[in-house]
């Protein structure tokens, strides 16, 4: 098998832009085995990027609303995160088969600086459409759009980054939005089925539990693997879905006239559950689709603007 090297650019610009088939999140269900169908991809030395440290951001009560936002329609999402446990987490900008960029980062020290392993097209890579952490923190797969027919592809790591191997078989196992239509949603079994909405973003708990944010802010979930869709309750200034240990995080525009920055809720997996405020207000100059958000156990992660903040305390205090 020959192993293909990919030449990073370091002054190259992560572009963020939105997929013609909204924003992605991979099941985390992976096939047994498989077959090795592509070169591995080898990356470079890795990118760091530096970043200063934050105070700590303590949550505070929201106000009455000012609900004129709710019904302004909202763009697919341009950015993922997936983290694995409080100190490791990987991110990417989505894109497009036009892409010849594809940064991949990892950070190992709760965000602070992140290892960057370009997938680019010199590896068969264009538009990243999806991330998932994977069982250890070593390891984790993409599914960008390969460059013969831009047709999705899963892309996967054990060795933290370092080299990727592709597995065409897997992408069959994935949760993600058709890249030729929003209101389409490949699901696991490799079958395509209608979505409640035109989706501007998808999180994923198993084969069968997913949930969407739609372009019209609403939200709904599945537990049938996307046969049937539950409309929500809904979030006030939806921005973003993400998923956690727990079930989903949605983050919102923040409604308290006293705080500039966003609201994450918790979003049980059975359809019938309520969201609830996790964190009233997280301080952050990003009130736009520039969001993306990810949990575990341990911590949560919110990656909006150009910041990076973590809760280690159930979204009580951000870092």
């Amino acid at each position: 098998m020959n192993r293909t090297p990919v030449t990073r650019d370091p002054n190259a610009a992560r572009r963020a832009r939105r997929v013609g088939g909204g924003i992605v999140v991979c099941a985390a269900v992976l096939a047994a085995g498989g077959l090795v169908v592509a070169a591995a991809i080898t990356s470079a030395a890795p990118v760091v990027a530096t970043a200063s440290p934050i105070a700590p951001v303590t949550s505070t009560t929201a106000a009455d609303p000012d609900d004129s936002d709710d019904l302004v329609p909202i763009e697919p999402a341009t950015r993922l995160i997936s983290a694995f446990d409080a100190k490791t987490a990987w991110r990417t900008t989505i894109g497009d088969c036009s892409d010849d960029d594809v940064v991949v980062e990892r950070s190992v020290d709760g965000g602070g600086t992140w290892d960057g392993f370009n997938l680019g097209s010199a590896g068969g890579i264009t538009g990243a459409i999806a991330l998932q952490a994977l069982g250890d923190d070593n390891s984790a797969t993409v599914i960008g759009q390969n460059t013969t027919g831009c047709t999705p592809t899963w892309v996967e790591t054990t060795s933290a980054g370092t080299s990727w191997t592709a597995y065409s078989d897997r992408t069959a196992t994935a949760w993600y939005v058709d890249t030729t239509s929003l209101s389409l949603i490949h699901t696991p079994g490799a079958v395509v089925r209608p979505a409640p909405c035109d989706v501007a973003g998808l999180a994923s708990l198993s084969s069968t539990s997913a949930a969407v944010l739609c372009t019209d802010r609403s939200l709904h979930r599945t537990v049938d693997g996307g046969l049937t869709w539950t409309t929500s309750k809904t979030v006030p200034a939806a921005l973003a879905v993400g998923a956690s240990t727990d079930g989903y995080l949605v983050a919102s525009q923040s409604r308290d006239v006293s705080c500039t920055g966003l609201t994450i809720w918790g979003l049980p997996e059975s359809p019938t559950t309520d969201p609830a405020t996790v964190s009233s207000c997280v301080p952050t100059a990003s009130s736009t689709g520039e969001v993306a958000l990810s949990g575990t156990s341990e911590a949560l992660w919110l990656w909006a603007g150009t910041v990076v903040l973590r809760s280690l305390d159930e979204g009580a205090t951000w870092r």
